[in-house]
C-alpha cells in the first residue's frame, strides 16, 4: 500500500513550521513517491521500541507527523543514483562493438599502393578515454545528474583465413567513475558537492567476423561478453519536516557483480574517387546488462542503508552514417584523414525499474521506482587520422563526440596501432 498524505496536511507543528516548509518547496518538489513510501515505513514502526534501530528513532525525531520529511530531505534520501547502473555497461558494449566496425574501416597495411607487407595476422592495441556528463538537475527529477570519466585498453587479434574473410577477437578493459551531483542548498539544508560514486571495473571478450561480398561491399557481424565489479556510495541527509531539528549525514556504501552481452551486424559499401573513399554504412547493436542485487553498508550509523533489487536494462540501437577518408603519399608512408558522421537511433529502451526496502525496516515495506526514457536519437561524429608506415606498422588517433543529444553531452578519444605479423 501507498499513503495519499499531502505536505499540507502535515503542517501541525506550527505556524512558523508552515511558513519555512513554503519557503523551502517554492521553488522545487522533492520526489512524492519517496516521501509516501517513508511515511509507510514508519506507520510500521513502534514509536516506543526508539532504541531497537537509528532508523525506527528518525521517524518519530521530528514534531510533526511519523516519518514527515522536507522537500530536500525527500530528494537526497531517494535512492536514485541506482538508476544509473547500468549506463556504463552498455557504453562499453556500445564502444566493444564500434571498435570491431572501426577495425573494417581503418585501412590495413598494403592498402592505397603502399609496400607494407600482408601478413596473416594483425595486432591492435588501443588506449580510450572517455567522459560523459549527463544534463540532469542536481536530484529533483527521476533521475540524479553525473559527471562520468573512464579509461580503457583493448587488444585485439586478427586472422585473415583467405582474400574475403576475416575473423578476430579482443580483450578489453575498462575503468569508470560516475560522481553524482549533490542537492541545491536549502533552508538549514548544506548539502555535500557529491551524492555518491559509482565505481565500474570491466573485462570484456568479444569476436568478430567480415566478409567482402564483392571488391566494394562488405558485412561484418560481432559479438561479446562482459563481466563488472561495481563499487556504490551514497551521501545523503536526513531533516524532518519542519526544519528546525539538526539534519543527519547519512553515508551508504555498497558492492555488486554484473554482467553485459551483446551482438552486432554492419554494412557498408566502399565508392572510390581518386584519393579519396567514401562509405556509407548501416549498422545495429543489440545489448542487454545487468547487475546483482545487494545490500549497503551503513557506514554513519544511521540506519538509512538500503537494499536493492537486481538491476536489468536492454538497449537496441541502430546507425546509418558515412565515413570519408582520403589518401596522402609521404616520404615515411601514407597519411589517412577521416571522418565519419552518423544518425543513432535506440528503440526500446525502457526506463529502468527498481525495487529497494530498508535494511532496518522488519516490515519489509518496498519502495519502486524508475528513471526516466533518455534521449534515443542524435548525432554522431568522429575525426581520425591513420599513418601507414614501413614495415607493418599503422598508427591511428581518432576523437568521438556526440550531437543533439539532451539527455548526455558524450566524448572520447582513441589512440591505437596495429602491426601486420
Amino acid at each position: 500500500m501507498i499513503s495519499k498524505f499531502t505536505k499540507p496536511a502535515h503542517c501541525v507543528a506550527s505556524l512558523g513550521a508552515c511558513l519555512t516548509f513554503a519557503l523551502a518547496s517554492s521553488s522545487q518538489a522533492g520526489p512524492a513517491n519517496f516521501q509516501d513510501y517513508f511515511f509507510n515505513v514508519c506507520e510500521q514502526q513502534n514509536s516506543d521500541s526508539q532504541d531497537h534501530g537509528q532508523l525506527t528513532g528518525l521517524c518519530f525525531v521530528g514534531p510533526a507527523q511519523p516519518g514527515d520529511l522536507s522537500t530536500d530531505s525527500e530528494a537526497s534520501l531517494n535512492p536514485s543514483q541506482m538508476l544509473s547502473s547500468n549506463d556504463a555497461a552498455l557504453s562499453f558494449a556500445r564502444a566493444n562493438a564500434r571498435l570491431q566496425q572501426e577495425r573494417k574501416q581503418n585501412p590495413k597495411g598494403g592498402s592505397s599502393g603502399s609496400e607494407t607487407p600482408i601478413g596473416p595476422f594483425s595486432l591492435l592495441i588501443n588506449v580510450r578515454q572517455m567522459q560523459e556528463d549527463s544534463k540532469r538537475q542536481a536530484s529533483f527529477g527521476t533521475e540524479r545528474g553525473y559527471d562520468s570519466d573512464g579509461t580503457a585498453f583493448e587488444l585485439g587479434l586478427d586472422y585473415r583465413v583467405n582474400d574475403s574473410l576475416v575473423i578476430g577477437a579482443m580483450y578489453a578493459y575498462e575503468d569508470t567513475e560516475l560522481d553524482f551531483l549533490g542537492e541545491l542548498p536549502g533552508v538549514n539544508f548544506a548539502p555535500v558537492a557529491s551524492a555518491g560514486r559509482k565505481d565500474s571495473k570491466q573485462s570484456a571478450l568479444s569476436f568478430f567476423a567480415t566478409a567482402d561480398l564483392n571488391s566494394n561491399w562488405y558485412l561484418q557481424a560481432g559479438a561479446g561478453f562482459s563481466r563488472s565489479d561495481n563499487d556504490f556510495s551514497r551521501n545523503s541527509i536526513f531533516q524532518e519536516s519542519t526544519r528546525t531539528l539538526t539534519a543527519i549525514n547519512s553515508r551508504t556504501a555498497g558492492s555488486a557483480d554484473g554482467e553485459s552481452q551483446w551482438f552486432s551486424l554492419n554494412s557498408g559499401y566502399n565508392i572510390n574517387a581518386e584519393q579519396w573513399s567514401f562509405t556509407p554504412y548501416a549498422s545495429l547493436l543489440w545489448a542487454s546488462s545487468e547487475v546483482d542485487g545487494f545490500s549497503e553498508r551503513d557506514l554513519s550509523n544511521t540506519g538509512l542503508n538500503m537494499s536493492f533489487s537486481k538491476m536489468e536494462r536492454d538497449s537496441r540501437i541502430a546507425n546509418v552514417g558515412i565515413n570519408i577518408s582520403g589518401v596522402f603519399n609521404q616520404d615515411f608512408g601514407v597519411l589517412i584523414p577521416q571522418l565519419r558522421v552518423e544518425f543513432e537511433k535506440e528503440f526500446d529502451r525502457d526506463p529502468q525499474s527498481i525495487s529497494a526496502r530498508f535494511v532496518q525496516d522488519n516490515s519489509n515495506t518496498v519502495y519502486q521506482f524508475a528513471g526516466e526514457s533518455p534521449d534515443d536519437s542524435y548525432i554522431n561524429a568522429a575525426l581520425g587520422l591513420v599513418a601507414i608506415l614501413p614495415n607493418g606498422w599503422i598508427p591511428y588517433f581518432e576523437y568521438q563526440w556526440q550531437e543533439s543529444n539532451s539527455s548526455f553531452d558524450r566524448s572520447q578519444w582513441v589512440l591505437g596501432i596495429r602491426k601486420e605479423l
